[in-house]
């Protein structure tokens, strides 16, 4: 009893060590990809109105930029992929790429923000975008869409990776992780979609790209913080030659017969397969041409050479390719869901700014801010899911995740068609109210904006239940060599989803305006009929899931065999040993011809003595296992690392909030502050930017830029000489100067008022 007690404490705190690693590991990646998603929904839940608003682009013109750029976002994790795959890995992948998305968002911070570079506003709505301007913002963008391609097809797996496959606990807490994952993700989320969004409305856009700016380069040192923790799954060579090498062998055999005992096929001798990071995969019996690759024929038999890879390849290599082609038709049905899904960034906004945003009498909440309801409805739902939903639904389907990766995607798809319908009848009736109140030529009718909620509610429900079981069906559908690369050809779904919805718009808008009509998608959406763009998008997901249906009725699963091994991690404490050995191998008996066993450091005490003499009240003190205690608390030893993340995290908080607050007090540039504008510091500002960085097309602040020199804070002297523009237009020292006259009027009057009272009270009459 007592070897087994002592040896069941000595796993627990080698588990509770574990837990503590893998919980760490869980928050340093899940926290960088929390402010990544930060950083991308803080730029995209509002794009569309820059695009409109700022650089002065038609709705159509602006929702298809939009559109094209998020699709982007999703087509550059390939590249990420195949070079974490092939050469980097996902650690340093990332690592990369992070770098390259800090530098982007910087890039796009300064282009919001830096006069010459950000575009120039007459008014709040109508600004002028210079062709230079437009150029170095786009490129900012497209800069962003390449970091994000490498951070995003490797953070998942790199997560997924940290749970050990050998240890059933972990390997229960792997299917967890994909929810919890997404969890975070939507934390990020919900911040840009409710803070983010309000500071670029309603303080400047340079500070709403700088803080996600911000986040995300403290996002990057986190990261780096947890290099020694992470568990490394090592590169296996290019998947795309492998790949390759399959097909080519497979078709150089067309006429060579498959044989019928599936041993005969080749593989490798070894227990572990010749691809790095991989384990061996068993035959399948579908797609039986490319099985001609793995053929041993005579002439191979006869010669001694290592084998040619274009010529011969495993069962392994063969079973990858197979893999990948039956993951194709489930990923192509993602493509319809994430053209509804991509509506909350476009055609969502834009009907929302048809209906009455406020929110009391002194608060309008902006239309790109209610994507927030989704990122809820995702918080909401994960949690039921994990708790509610898979135990209830294990009862009735034994499976040990309650639904299969594949029965969960299939109810995501069915909500994605209940979203649509629930957008077009709110189409149908906001368009009843115009007609019948004649309210065509109205910026906003008298119907409230949350009545958008529903169809944002219902798109976070489908995402719970397809997106996440899409993550976790490719992960573990993948090729262990190759599972960055079908992280990324999910995420590719998005992309093309982005697309299929930009070539929607583009057909509907030119179809529907033959003859000089206005259209579906008009500029005033009074006019027009969005309700028949979402219908059409219904049916689409209706076709899409019969199809979804069928192809899920005959896939076939991998069938890996063994065990995954992943590079080892350096130890946080040094590892416990013990040595229990006897004569004959007997536990608990000393062998004293073996040195090991008279070794204190590696002998455990096995018998208490039954008398101790009595302890002084400092010896009992110094008795007292305090660890105990502290575990209780929460601050013993295995909680070190979680302290030391909340530690940090709290720090890097007030760091931040610490410069936001340094920089509201001390920065030269007023109107970048995260005080609200009064309305005459905004038409101030808007005077200076005329003034001083004038559009070609304003002739008044064009002829006074020229008379001045036609040199920023320059002018010309006598003699031809420039010379420093001492009596500029100052935009700090005009409104210091015209809030010193309001006070100073103010004064005068309550002055003149006092002496007139005074003359009336001594009888003198005067007007």
């Amino acid at each position: 009893m007592n070897l087994t007690h002592t040896l069941g404490n000595l796993h627990h705190r080698l588990r509770n060590i574990s837990n503590v690693e893998a919980l760490s590991r869980f928050i340093q990646v899940s926290g960088n990809e929390c402010c990544e998603r930060l950083a991308y929904y803080g730029m995209s839940s509002n794009l569309v109105l820059y695009f409109k608003h700022r650089l002065h682009q038609h709705s159509a013109t602006a929702s298809r930029n939009n559109l094209n750029w998020s699709g982007t976002c999703y087509i550059t994790p390939l590249i990420g992929a195949f070079i974490a795959d092939s050469y980097l890995g996902r650690y340093r992948t990332i690592a990369v790429f992070s770098i390259i998305y800090v530098i982007g968002m910087s890039l796009l911070t300064m282009s919001a923000s830096i006069p010459g570079l950000r575009p120039t506003c007459y008014s709040k709505d109508d600004c002028r975008a210079t062709d230079a301007e437009s150029a170095v913002f786009f490129l900012a963008l497209y800069i962003v869409a390449l970091g994000t391609g490498g951070i995003k097809p490797c953070v998942s797996s790199f997560g997924a990776d940290q749970f050990d496959e050998d240890d059933e606990v972990e390997k229960k807490h792997k299917s967890s992780f994909f929810n919890w994952f997404y969890f975070v993700i939507n934390i990020g989320a919900l911040i840009a979609s409710s803070v983010l969004v309000w500071v670029q409305e309603n303080v400047s856009w340079g500070l709403g790209f700088g803080i996600p700016a911000v986040a995300m380069g403290i996002a990057v040192i986190s990261f780096f913080s947890g290099t020694r923790l992470y568990r490394n799954q090592k590169p296996g060579g290019s998947p795309l030659t492998r790949l390759a090498q399959v097909m080519v062998s497979a078709f150089r055999k067309y006429n060579v017969p498959v044989p019928l005992d599936r041993t005969q096929l080749y593989e490798t001798a070894d227990a572990e397969s010749n691809i790095k990071g991989s384990r061996k995969l068993d035959h399948t019996e579908d797609l039986k041409f490319f099985d001609k690759a793995a053929v041993v024929t005579q002439t191979q038999q006869a010669k001694d050479s290592a084998v040619n890879p274009w010529r011969l390849c495993t069962v392994t290599q063969v079973e990858e390719l197979k893999g990948i082609i039956r993951l194709l038709p489930i990923w192509a049905t993602g493509i319809t869901f994430s053209a509804v899904y991509s509506q909350m960034g476009s055609l969502f906004v834009l009907q929302g700014e048809t209906l009455d945003a406020s929110m009391g009498p002194h608060f309008e909440i902006p239309s790109a801010s209610l994507s927030i309801f989704d990122t809820l409805s995702v918080i909401i739902w994960i949690p039921i899911y994990d708790r509610i939903i898979v135990p209830t639904t294990r009862r009735y389907t034994g499976h040990k995740n309650g639904l299969t990766q594949l029965q969960r995607m299939g109810v995501g798809l069915v909500i994605s068609i209940l979203a649509m319908l629930a957008a077009g009848t709110l189409e149908l009736i906001r368009l009843d109210i115009v007609k019948r109140n004649n309210f065509y030529d109205y910026d906003h009718i008298p119907m409230s904006i949350f009545w958008q909620i529903p169809q944002y509610f219902l798109i976070g429900c489908g995402e719970v239940f397809f997106f996440v079981g899409q993550m976790e069906f490719f992960y573990m559908e993948a090729p262990d060599a190759m599972r960055s690369l079908c992280s990324a050809l999910a995420l590719t779904t998005v992309a093309l989803g982005n697309y299929a919805s930009s070539l929607l718009v583009t057909i509907v808008t030119k179809v529907s305006t033959k003859h000089g009509r206005l259209g579906w998608i008009p500029d005033n959406l009074n006019r027009g009929h969005l309700h028949y763009f979402f219908l059409s998008l219904a049916i689409l997901s209706v076709v899409n899931l019969g199809a979804f249906l069928v192809i899920s009725k005959w896939y076939t699963y991998k069938r890996p065999v063994g065990t995954l091994r992943l590079a080892n991690l350096p130890q946080l404490w040094p590892p416990v040993q013990h040595s229990i050995k006897g004569p004959k191998g007997v536990a608990g008996e000393e062998n004293p011809n073996d040195p090991d066993s008279t070794d204190s450091t590696n002998k455990i005490k096995m018998v208490r003595k039954r008398y101790e003499p009595p302890k002084t009240g400092w010896e009992w003190f110094k008795s007292i296992n305090y660890d105990k205690y502290f575990d209780k608390i929460g601050a013993g030893k295995r909680h070190y690392l979680f302290w030391k993340q909340f530690g940090k995290g709290l720090m890097y908080t007030y760091a931040l909030a610490g410069a936001c607050w340094w920089y509201n007090e001390t920065s030269p540039l007023g109107w970048w502050s995260l005080k609200v504008q009064p309305k005459e510091e905004q038409e101030l500002a808007h005077l200076y930017e005329r003034r001083e960085f004038p559009y070609p097309g304003d002739k008044e602040a064009m002829d006074e830029f020229i008379t001045k020199g036609g040199m920023i804070g320059t002018a010309i002297g006598p003699k031809g000489i420039p010379e420093l523009d001492k009596d500029s237009f100052n935009f700090h020292k005009e409104l210091q100067d015209k809030k010193l006259n309001q006070e100073a009027q103010k004064l005068w009057l309550r002055m003149r008022n006092e002496v007139i009272s005074e003359l009336h009270q001594k009888g003198l009459e005067i007007e």
